[in-house]
């Protein structure tokens, strides 16, 4: 049986994933069009799941238009 637990990414894997600079991945984090959630323990690390990097990039929040 399939594990359903979603791995999640850091900011550096979510920029090579998209094409887009990590610029603009703290930068959507901060502006709150992509989630993302501090690691239990590690308050100055995120992580994102793969589905929450998904939807922000089929919003077409890349670039001018994620401000």
């Amino acid at each position: 049986m399939p594990c359903a637990i979603e791995m999640p990414l850091s900011p550096k894997q979510a920029a090579e994933l998209t094409g887009c600079g990590l610029h603009e991945i703290y930068a959507a984090i901060k502006a709150g069009t992509l989630r993302a959630r501090r690691k239990r323990g590690q308050s100055s690390r995120w992580w994102i799941l793969r589905s929450d990097l998904e939807a922000w990039a089929a919003g077409g929040m890349f670039g001018e238009e994620q401000r």
